[in-house]
């Protein structure tokens, strides 16, 4: 298949395109690179670009939906540590890029458009600390044991809050851990002023974010290329 016929042309194929408004795109991925630590994101033809620095991401590429540019990059790209991120299902993706590149877990793109910070409980012996470096707004729940159970990062852009590595140990899950979380998290997003909200939400957590009034935009497709394997002596 010629990707760029394709992106062209997805109703010949039978291909979902999905996608985003770049706009939103852009606010996350700006919201995204504040709360990481990087640059912040430049504009790279009809997507975005990151550069991480890390060893196992030096780059990351958004993009709001398939392109050809997302495509030329795909069969440009020979080395590890470059990751592309698209606004599209994996399937489509799958059929459009080359077999070298890895594709990750399907995740979502969601929005909230208010924020309405509701009260939330937390079981006995669990309690909630809240801090801001840096204008990040993070927020942790504490086991009884002192270890981290949960926790979470927020920052605000343009009113848009932008919710990052919300995470629940496994361990803890089912105890209304992230919906506390989540709450602290809308409350120091909305005394900054935000308006609404933004994140990418993975499968397991995508039903609390939709029991709290998030929408689905649309999937979120993330590849790399592996590192090759290191041979044994």
């Amino acid at each position: 298949m010629n990707a760029a016929v394709a992106c062209a042309r997805p109703e010949r194929y039978g291909l979902v395109m999905a996608g985003v408004p770049p706009h939103l795109v852009e606010t996350w991925v700006s919201g995204w690179a504040r709360a990481r630590g990087t640059p912040p994101p430049e504009r790279h033809r009809d997507g975005f670009r990151v550069e991480v620095g890390a060893p196992d991401q030096r780059t990351r590429y958004v993009f709001p939906t398939v392109s050809a540019t997302l495509t030329r990059l795909a069969e440009d790209i020979r080395l590890p540590a470059i990751h592309l991120k698209v606004c599209a299902p994996p399937e489509t993706v799958r059929v459009l890029i080359p077999r070298r590149w890895r594709l990750d877990a399907p995740r979502t793109f969601m929005r909230r458009e208010t924020i309405a910070p509701a009260p939330a409980t937390l079981p006995d012996g669990y309690r909630l600390e809240r801090d801001t470096v840096d204008d990040i707004d993070n927020a942790r729940i504490l086991a009884p044991d002192g270890s981290i159970a949960a926790a979470g990062h927020v920052v605000v852009i343009d009113h848009s809050a932008i919710y990052d590595r919300v995470i629940t140990q496994e361990e803890h899950r089912r105890l209304g851990l992230g919906r506390a979380l989540m709450a602290a998290l809308d409350l120091a997003a909305a005394e900054r002023g935000a308006q609404r909200g933004l994140l990418v939400a993975t499968e397991p957590g995508r039903a609390l974010y939709e029991a709290l009034g998030w929408k689905p935009l649309a999937p979120y497709t993330s590849m790399m290329i592996p590192p090759p394997r290191t041979q044994s002596r």
